[in-house]
């Protein structure tokens, strides 16, 4: 008995268009963030000091049909069970579900919140019969907005190893490793004499940008595109994450329809974290046009529905 599981998933602009920020909105990496020269504080100035992590505007709504099609085999099958991931809420989106096409046969569902943030659809059928055919499709409504920079990165700095937020994203993850001695050498070279975490950052992304070539490819492993300097788009993400982890920086994967970017971590000096975008496609350090994000799991794409970290 076999049962072959087809996934569905669709998405359509409702209302809305993705706009371009103005250009002063924030700089790209060409341009390194210079804040203003200010006065010095005094403690009591500093802990009044509002912090103002990165924005969010423009927003872009979106209709997102995400489902599975469940074929039965040869003979039935009892208590199947599936899982499809679906979008999620996150500082920069808001979801909401807006229709549900489940015949009567199924029987429990439900949503599954994982410990990396991946949210799952639940579906159990009790009874799947030999060579029956049984389509389940949801609907969310998803608002996306544009991310800008934060207008004085200056004030983040590099987060204990042990900040819940971000332990989960500093270890070895699949085709992401960086326990390589040259990686190490390198990203030491390139954090060097830096005046804070957020150039050092920016120096990484910059080595990455300009000397990794991206090619059409199948994704191969973090330390093999260090090597050989040649990789696909989801290569040059994978490795921007490795030497941001190398460099004790938590960074993850997220996948958005027909592309990746990078997420890394930095804190405040409330310890509060900040997870700020970066898109290795595009000249762009700190600022994201509206995108769909599936949420970041713990593991590399297995389909064009799964994240990595």
């Amino acid at each position: 008995m076999i049962v072959i599981a087809t996934i569905l998933f669709s998405s359509t602009t409702v209302r809305g268009q993705e706009t371009s920020p103005p250009p002063d909105a924030a700089p790209d990496v060409g341009d390194r963030v210079e804040p203003a020269p200010k006065k010095k504080q005094t403690p009591a100035e500093q802990v009044d000091t509002p912090i103002v992590g990165i924005s969010f505007e423009n927003p872009v709504n979106s209709k997102w049909k995400v489902g599975v099609r469940v074929t039965g085999g040869s003979s039935p099958a009892l208590n199947v069970f599936v899982s499809i991931p679906v979008p999620n809420d996150w500082p920069e989106q808001r979801v909401t579900m807006a229709d549900e096409a489940l015949p009567p046969t199924v029987g429990d569902v439900k949503f599954r919140d994982l410990e990396s943030g991946v949210r799952q659809l639940i579906i159990t059928i009790p009874r799947l019969n030999a060579n029956e055919e049984v389509e389940l499709t949801t609907t969310f409504l998803v608002a996306t907005s544009q991310i800008n920079a934060p207008p004085d990165p200056t004030i983040f700095v590099r987060p204990k190893t042990a900040h819940r937020a971000g332990k989960l994203y500093l270890g070895e993850s699949p085709d992401i490793h960086f326990h390589d001695s040259k990686i190490r050498k390198q990203v030491k070279e390139l954090t060097t004499d830096k005046a804070n975490v957020w150039q050092e950052i920016e120096s990484i992304y910059d080595w990455v940008r300009d000397n990794i070539e991206q090619r059409d490819s199948k994704p191969a492993d973090s330390v093999a595109v260090f090597r050989e300097q040649v990789g696909s788009e989801e290569d040059k993400v994978g490795l921007f994450i490795a030497l941001c982890r190398a460099h004790k920086i938590p960074a993850r994967m997220v996948w958005v329809e027909g592309s990746f970017h990078a997420e890394f971590m930095l804190v405040d000096r409330n310890a509060d974290p900040h997870w700020i975008g970066s898109t290795l496609s595009a000249r762009v350090f700190h600022l994201l046009s509206p995108i769909c994000h599936i949420p970041a799991g713990y593991a590399r794409p297995a389909s064009s529905l799964l994240t990595g970290l």
